[in-house]
């Protein structure tokens, strides 16, 4: 296999996983249906059994973290976007390419962090026997159960 090949095969194989571990995580998702935060949401809002002040207090996170999430998202989703247009530009060097991958894994990380962030705070509005529930549920790979391939948290858990 030539070089060229196989620099092909690495950069679509790294395009494939941030693609994958970032589904659903475009322009205005992250949102749950009804509670605020995407890993409280739906199923997992009923077995946390939150009471309305801790699903206020979900609202207000999700509400205070939605702005930047979404830019962030909408970002790494673009980034993700251009890197594969290039890789199917014959005329893209492995340079660019290069260059384009490293933005496109910067982005998705900030996107990352940003989510990560929203979440701790929630979690710091639950008791400990919430909590509990909360990591017996997790995914034990560490990818979710949410929307697309690998999803985010406990999405439509």
């Amino acid at each position: 296999m030539t070089l060229s090949k196989t620099f092909f095969w690495s950069v679509s194989f790294a395009l494939a996983a941030t693609v994958l571990s970032a589904q659903g995580a475009g322009p205005g998702m992250g949102r749950c249906q009804g509670q605020g935060a995407p890993f409280l949401g739906g199923r997992m809002a009923s077995l946390l059994n939150l009471t309305p002040a801790q699903q206020t207090g979900v609202k207000a996170v999700a509400d205070k973290h939605r702005t930047a999430l979404e830019a962030k998202q909408k970002a790494a989703f673009e980034a993700r976007t251009a890197l594969h247009t290039a890789m199917l530009d014959k005329a893209t060097s492995d340079d660019q390419l290069k260059a384009l991958q490293a933005r496109a894994g910067e982005a998705q990380l900030a996107a990352m962090l940003e989510r990560r962030a929203m979440m701790r705070e929630c979690e710091a509005l639950l008791t400990a026997d919430q909590l509990k529930v909360l990591a017996e549920h997790q995914p034990k790979d560490g990818m979710g159960r949410g929307r697309g391939h690998g999803g985010h948290g406990l999405e439509g858990f």
